[in-house]
């Protein structure tokens, strides 16, 4: 937070927003009940967050490079530390939340890009996987170096086509640039690229700040000014436009974008342009759900930071040995996932196991146990397995949400007397001890089936328990 004294209730009531929007009904619906959002409030003595590289006088000194809506950085990052190892097991992952209106990861109070930025960043800290848009870095569940076409890809268990081995989806990134320019109305913003004519259609993706109304704008491609319109809610926010403009022909062209008289001067600005070729319907599968292996392109050239430390920061890697990737990493999906396109509602069913795996490998999935004065006959006492709400045991919110989402899940209990199964306790929570015929040392295995989860190779969907029992 970076919110003064008095504007406390304004903390609470935006960090309660960005929660319940993430987690009800959303993203992280399936796994609400295991994880728990917790809001913690210091006042700074300054209001807001700080542009062009300078922070205000804040308790975390958030601040933007320059006047662009896109990352959110602290000038403090070890107070933000000191803060969060304060609070114990309640800081798992923690996020400092700008109080400014506008877009900007790590996340800050806008009413419609907050949350949309928030389940993204969170994807980053929990899930440990980088981003799927071109032009950024690459690891986790999502990526692979796929470089060889007789090798087998890390989502394998996913692919909707099961033929091997699986087939790049052939695509082409002509443009890719950031501009962050503010636009004037005397001098149109424009750029050339080249494309080779090989590729059946093409998109144009371009992100605009300060441009609430498309009457604002004139983009063309080749002198032909393009259909699009805005989004009707944004205002002066931030957001991300898809433009198809047909097949692009063997040679240079001009994409121009020009600010109009309705335009405001000093605030409209032109974010990210990208340009993207695709093949025909035999040559990529742009088809909603369908997995398989999509190229993502980017100049930079990094290492993989390996498995997640304790807490996440994307410049603290672990110690183990580093892959290096290439510039051209592979995708399970084409624009199916948050991680690539940060207006999608849900991640894609790659990174959705990898979230599943990664809390269930930090929570038990047996809450506690009870134990009864037992009242049937020849029992010596009663004893209650509560397991954590996923399946049978969820709110009926929640299980509706999961009905219309298509998800299925199911509890598997199973109940041991010195190794053997006690078949009659199968999938019972609640069990009456004879100790005189099951002895007094018994154990359970609670075992969480979701089609959300195909491949637990370490065992996360599976606890057991030992219980001696006094009687």
């Amino acid at each position: 937070m970076q919110d003064t004294s008095d504007e406390k209730q304004k903390f609470l009531d935006d960090a309660t927003r960005l929660a319940r929007a993430i987690r009800v009904n959303q993203t992280y619906a399936p796994v609400a009940p295991l994880i728990n959002f917790w809001g913690a409030f210091a006042p700074s003595n300054e209001s807001g967050i700080g542009i062009g590289g300078k922070p205000k006088d804040t308790i975390y000194g958030l601040y933007r490079d320059g006047t662009e809506l896109r990352g959110v950085y602290t000038s403090k990052p070890e107070v933000a530390s000191a803060a969060c190892k304060s609070m114990g097991n309640q800081c798992n992952y923690p996020l400092l939340l700008g109080n400014d209106p506008l877009y900007g990861g790590i996340s800050t109070a806008s009413v419609l890009n907050g949350p949309l930025v928030l389940r993204h960043e969170l994807g980053h800290s929990i899930i440990w996987v980088g981003d799927e848009y071109d032009g950024s870095m690459y690891f986790g569940v999502n990526a692979d170096n796929y470089t060889k076409h007789d090798e087998s890809v890390g989502w394998d268990h996913w692919l909707s086509d099961t033929n091997k081995p699986p087939r790049i989806e052939r695509n082409s990134v002509p443009l890719l640039t950031y501009p962050w320019e503010m636009l004037n109305k005397s001098t149109p913003w424009s750029t050339n690229f080249t494309t080779d004519g090989t590729f059946d259609w093409a998109l144009l993706r371009v992100s605009l700040s300060g441009i609430p109304d498309r009457s604002h704008l004139e983009i063309s491609l080749d002198g032909t000014i393009a259909t699009w319109k805005t989004n009707p809610d944004i205002g002066i926010d931030r957001w991300f436009y898809d433009i198809p403009i047909g097949t692009l022909e063997d040679g240079t062209h001009e994409l121009k974008l020009a600010l109009q008289e309705h335009g405001k001067e000093g605030l409209a600005q032109l974010c990210s342009v990208e340009v993207i070729e695709y093949g025909d319907t035999t040559e990529f599968n742009a088809t909603t759900g369908y997995v398989g292996v999509f190229p993502t392109y980017s100049s930079l050239e990094y290492e993989d930071p390996g498995p997640a430390p304790d807490r996440p920061t994307l410049h603290n890697a672990h110690s183990s040995t580093h892959k290096k990737w290439t510039t051209t990493s592979y995708r399970p999906t084409n624009e199916n996932c948050l991680m690539r396109q940060v207006a999608e509602p849900n991640f894609c069913v790659v990174c959705t196991e990898g979230l599943w795996l990664r809390l269930l490998s930090r929570v038990s999935l047996i809450d506690k146990f009870s134990f009864y004065d037992s009242t049937v006959e020849g029992a010596d006492t009663r004893t209650e397995l509560s397991p954590v709400a996923l399946a049978q045991y969820r709110s009926p919110q929640q299980a509706e949400y999961l009905v219309r989402k298509g998800t299925n899940e199911a509890y598997l209990v199973k109940w041991f007397s010195h190794g053997r199964e006690v078949e009659k306790w199968q999938n019972a929570t609640r069990v009456d001890v004879d100790c005189r015929s099951v002895g007094k040392l018994i154990e359970v295995e609670v075992q969480f089936v979701s089609s959300e989860i195909r491949k637990d190779a370490k065992g996360y969907t599976t606890d057991w328990y030992g219980l001696l029992l006094d009687c």
